[in-house]
């Protein structure tokens, strides 16, 4: 066996919830997964020395950076939702990301060109998003925090992570032969690893006495959940594939996004609709960060999440721009250009925020937007170094971002 290099670390999502398809991992710059097993130790009086380890849920945290490439396919697959932010449609919120979780499964493969196994990450829920433009002539960066409590590695007779999808005809019997042979799960002796069904927009994990399965077929044993239209999910593990390509790299969509490629725009909704006025010039600096306090619940009797949410969501952002006149100070207060006095108690706290990213630097071709509301200025700096042009900076805070691909839906 030899090294596994990164370029044939192969990451894949596969959306548990929703009706979307698995999709790759785009433009990767960095991944790391960390696993902390959370054992406790055990002792008892008269004893000396412990008794020994009780062993909790893992926490299981799941760093993704990449780098922009105008699309919003990652986006979708986190939401589990293929229609939403598209141009016509409704945009992504931050409440999509409440409940929808997901896989992860990285291909490795070594030198020599052996596929040595999978590395799984079950049911991870997204915990942050950031978006980050450093400056003009640098590539905008996307970054995830994902969360769970397990991790896998599959090797061997298991080494293969396969999903195949099924959707019920009530006239044929709720029979599904397996794409590929399944192989026993050496731990728990399932053929499967999950069965979803996806029915009405709900999503629900089955249980293992509503199904039977086997090296070569799975069957559906509750007629309640069969009705004509009614789509199953199946993930198993398997000694051998059929697959030529396990991973196909995206060659359509642009290499990067530079900061040159933006278009933002700050102003108070109060004093109407966005227009080319609220564009911000001299920014050198742009960094957004969502985060979602989850509130995952356990259940007695189960060791796994069996509710899934959010009960705080957070929007935190950061310009900076040289000094040449005071312009976001004078949207934050709400005055007209050129007024008196700008007074930092005075401050508005119903800003929002735009980005625009287009694929080159004429804007020519708009490929999506963020758009950010409700906001409040948290911090403003104004510093001076020797030899040295002046900057200021400014750190709005709010609770709502969405994500589209539809610029009515921006208003500019």
């Amino acid at each position: 066996m030899s090294n596994i290099h990164a370029s044939y670390y192969e990451p894949i999502y596969y959306p548990i919830t929703g009706n979307i398809e698995p999709g790759n991992i785009d433009r990767a710059q960095s991944i790391d997964p960390s696993v902390t097993t959370n054992r406790e130790e055990v002792n008892e009086i008269g004893r000396d020395g412990r008794v020994g380890y009780i062993g909790l849920s893992a926490d299981v945290s799941y760093d993704v950076s990449q780098l922009d490439y105008g699309s919003i396919a990652f986006y979708q697959l986190l939401a589990g939702n293929a229609i939403k932010g598209l141009e016509g449609e409704d945009p992504i919120t931050l409440r999509d990301y409440r409940t929808p979780y997901g896989d992860i499964t990285a291909f490795l493969t070594d030198d020599n060109g052996q596929f040595q196994g999978t590395a799984h990450y079950p049911k991870l829920r997204l915990s942050s998003l950031g978006i980050n433009i450093p400056g003009p002539e640098e590539m905008i960066e996307r970054s995830f925090t994902m969360e769970g409590e397990s991790a896998y590695i599959w090797q061997g007779d298991n080494k293969y992570y396969n999903y195949q999808k099924e959707i019920i005809d009530v006239s044929e019997n709720p029979v599904f032969t397996l794409d590929e042979t399944a192989t026993e799960d050496p731990i728990t002796g399932e053929w499967v690893n999950k069965v979803v069904r996806f029915a009405d927009g709900e999503t629900e994990e089955l249980r293992p006495d509503q199904y039977t399965a086997s090296s070569t077929e799975v069957e559906i044993l509750d007629t309640n959940l069969v009705n004509d239209g009614d789509i199953f999910k199946i993930y198993y593990t398997s000694s051998e594939t059929s697959e030529s390509d396990l991973w196909t790299p995206n060659d359509e969509d642009p290499v990067a996004l530079l900061g040159g490629m933006v278009s933002i725009f700050l102003y108070v909704p109060a004093s109407g609709s966005p227009s080319n006025d609220d564009y911000i010039y001299r920014l050198q600096s742009c960094d957004i960060t969502a985060d979602l306090e989850r509130e995952d619940l356990m259940e007695l009797g189960n060791s796994n999440v069996v509710q899934r949410g959010v009960s705080d969501e957070s929007v935190s952002i950061e310009v900076e721009r040289t000094v040449e006149n005071f312009t976001i100070e004078e949207i934050l207060s709400g005055r007209e250009p050129g007024f008196g006095k700008i007074d930092v108690n005075k401050l508005s706290d119903n800003v929002a925020l735009i980005v625009k990213i287009y694929d080159s630097n004429d804007k020519s071709n708009f490929k999506y937007g963020i758009k950010c509301t409700g906001l409040t200025s948290s911090d403003i700096g104004a510093g001076a170094s020797v030899d040295e042009y002046l900057n200021r900076t400014a750190s709005l805070e709010g609770d709502n971002l969405m994500i589209t691909k539809d610029e009515l839906e921006l208003g500019i």
